[in-house]
């Protein structure tokens, strides 16, 4: 069978990726595999990747004791503390101190724990009902891109040229915000704003975004952005973009294939 291999490509913009290509073959091997289709999903995407074997052949997050989660944490750039708070917090509220004193968290109390009680439903709804929802994800992109609104964001149209620059970045924040909100279960969320707001900034652009140049008129300016694409491949499959597959990989947590086999 004809190998399509990983090559990791540099836009214009300075936002490192893998091939059309290999993300092509890659989207149809993991489909074939029916990943796409997984259901009881936890509703923390960076969680639900890392508990996952399926895409990787084993979890980027094997345990959820506190030297895994620690370990994990560096792997991603985040601070093993901030990490282990969350996680302890991430259960039944009465769950919390018992979480603490024995440093482990339960991974399939979370999408009924506190943090999403907290959360009041702002959120972007594309793991709400514990599968991957392409009509939640459609409405996400359409609320900070209205031009596109009509076009569904799947492979057929991520993988076309059209969406090599297409980006979730910090200008659009308020945007995702106002969408987020959209799914709010209360008229004032309050908390909920609050967390959602720290999820987006710190965890979807603050880990999963890289510095790009997008404003022409001033070469020295980066902005942190994510690639739809990406981003759609993250939540559809549980794929991490590329520098944190090489930060996951080189802590000994997954294993990147060199490769995808093709029919």
């Amino acid at each position: 069978m004809p190998i399509v291999k990983r090559k990791v490509e540099t836009n214009p913009d300075g936002y490192r990726e893998v091939s059309v290509e290999f993300r092509a073959a890659r989207a149809a091997q993991l489909e074939a595999r029916g990943v796409h289709l997984r259901t009881g999903r936890i509703r923390c995407p960076m969680l639900d990747a890392s508990r996952s074997e399926l895409t990787y052949g084993h979890k980027a997050l094997p345990r959820t004791d506190k030297k895994a989660l620690a370990r994990w944490a560096r792997a991603l750039g985040l601070p093993p503390v901030g990490v282990k708070t969350i996680a302890y917090l991430s259960g039944p509220w009465y769950k919390a101190l018992y979480n603490l004193v024995r440093g482990d968290f339960n991974d399939d109390a979370v999408n009924t724990g506190l943090i999403i009680r907290l959360k009041h439903g702002v959120n972007t709804g594309v793991l709400s009902t514990g599968q991957f929802d392409q009509i939640a994800l459609n409405e996400f992109v359409w609320s900070i891109r209205p031009s596109l609104k009509g076009t569904v964001i799947n492979n057929a149209f991520l993988h076309t040229p059209d969406a090599a620059q297409l980006y979730v970045d910090s200008d659009a924040m308020p945007a995702v915000m106002a969408h987020n909100l959209m799914n709010a279960n209360k008229p004032r969320p309050g908390t909920g704003r609050v967390l959602s707001k720290f999820e987006m900034e710190q965890l979807l652009l603050g880990v999963l975004g890289q510095e790009v140049k997008l404003d022409m008129a001033r070469p020295h300016k980066t902005s942190r952005a994510l690639l739809v694409r990406d981003m759609h491949d993250f939540y559809k499959y549980g794929v991490f973009p590329v520098p944190r597959e090489e930060g996951l990989q080189a802590a000994g947590l997954i294993d990147v294939p060199s490769g995808i086999e093709t029919p």
